[in-house]
């Protein structure tokens, strides 16, 4: 894109912050209501702990597993209709499931909504992809670090809103203001980006939006990023099904805990973002790969003690750290897989990205429901630290620390 001017100069920084605002309300409003799901599945007729989390798995994996059957497909329409239609088919789109999900008489009308939402959705993706292409070269570096924030931030406060909400208005509530805030940042970019697109001229080849995954998995070192991409956002969101189910236990089974689930979530959030930037900065300093195992090893030392938590604020604690830890796997392998991937194949690269990010949101939520069901909520903490150490076992006897030879800093 070129910019000339003063005029357009002003408007990329207009549009790049409303892109800003769009992202931060829409992180505050999937969270508003996220982290209340298990409690809300109750509350719809799913008597138990365990059977509450089996059905929040299987949600969890069907969202999953569509947004990364999805992700490809938008992203190919997005080339050939422009960037700024796919953010508002993200967020609008959302909106109408969410606040749908709010109108549930029963668990498998649930997991329907949440799936038909997962296809129609992928808003942080479709914000970058717009930001690229609105943004001057020279700022894209700010610009996506920026908008990671905008997520931090609203991951953050969304939890805090939504505990209290819950608490007040009750589960319902959280998904009607989810969808209100989720379209409201659709319409936001309807009216105040303007994307200066260019279709491509009309072709009858066939569009292919899964092709090119093959050339990225015979990159030397790319399944195993892929690996870490996926088990990162699985063992985070894992968590997302045990911390409600813990709370709910150590309350004498009292399902009211949405405050408490609400305050935990928040101050994991908090850990995240404050984590990721104090690793991706130690990362450009000694190198990527020790950064993965260093972070890979704390993640198991913080997460396996918390089977001893009996308090609310000890699981709070517990979980901050162990956050703190896990926030440098994904930052650290998605800048691994932009050095070490082929050039001009950016795009596919992180497509392949976003599909294994897909897919650890749909096993993390599959496998602890599970294992929850079958065991129990405290075998959580233990699950995740044996998958943790065998990707730590995996990484270190497979991925040299050589295999980044220029510090991330330096690619343009």
């Amino acid at each position: 894109m070129t910019l000339a001017g003063t005029d357009c100069l002003r408007n990329w920084r207009i549009d790049f912050f409303t892109l800003w605002i769009v992202q931060f309300v829409a992180a505050v409003g999937f969270q508003v209501a996220g982290p209340f799901v298990p409690l809300y599945i109750q509350e719809l007729g799913v008597h138990g702990v365990r059977e509450a989390a089996v059905w929040s798995g299987i949600m969890g994996a069907m969202g999953g597993l569509t947004l990364a059957v999805a992700s490809p497909i938008w992203g190919a329409i997005a080339d050939r209709r422009g960037r700024k239609l796919m953010v508002e088919r993200a967020t609008i789109g959302a909106a109408i499931f969410q606040a749908g999900m709010g109108l549930a008489t029963n668990v498998q009308q649930l997991v329907v909504l949440r799936t038909l939402q997962s296809f129609v959705s992928g808003v942080q993706s479709a914000v970058m992809a717009l930001a690229a292409t609105v943004i001057p070269q020279t700022s894209i570096g700010f610009a996506m670090g920026a908008l990671q924030t905008a997520t931090a931030l609203g991951s953050t406060l969304g939890p805090f809103i939504g505990g209290w909400m819950a608490a007040g208005l009750g589960y319902r509530s959280t998904f009607f203001v989810t969808g209100i805030l989720l379209a409201s940042s659709g319409f936001l970019a309807q009216f105040a980006i303007h994307e200066h697109f260019t279709p491509p001229a009309a072709t009858t080849e066939r569009v292919r939006p899964f092709s090119g995954f093959q050339e990225v998995l015979r990159v030397s070192g790319m399944p195993g990023m892929l690996l870490v991409v996926a088990v990162s956002r699985a063992a985070a969101n894992s968590m997302s099904i045990a911390i409600p189910l813990i709370l709910q236990e150590m309350a004498g089974g009292n399902p009211d805990v949405s405050a408490a689930t609400g305050t935990v979530v928040g101050l994991t959030a908090i850990a995240m973002a404050g984590g990721a930037v104090v690793w991706g900065r130690l990362g450009d300093r000694i190198g990527q790969v020790r950064v993965l195992h260093m972070c890979l090893l704390l993640s198991v030392i913080a997460i396996v003690p918390q089977t001893l938590v009996r308090s609310p604020w000890q699981l709070a604690v517990g979980q901050m750290v162990y956050t703190a830890a896990l926030a440098g796997l994904l930052p650290t392998a998605n800048a691994l897989i932009g050095l070490i991937g082929p050039k001009g194949r950016t795009g596919v690269v992180y497509g392949a990205s976003g599909t294994a990010l897909a897919l650890g949101n749909a096993l993390g939520p599959t496998l602890a429901g599970m294992l929850i069901g079958i065991l129990g909520t405290r075998i959580m903490f233990v699950g995740v630290g044996v998958v943790l150490m065998g990707l730590y076992v995996v990484l270190r006897t497979s991925l040299s620390p050589k295999v980044v030879v220029q510090p991330v800093q330096r690619r343009v």
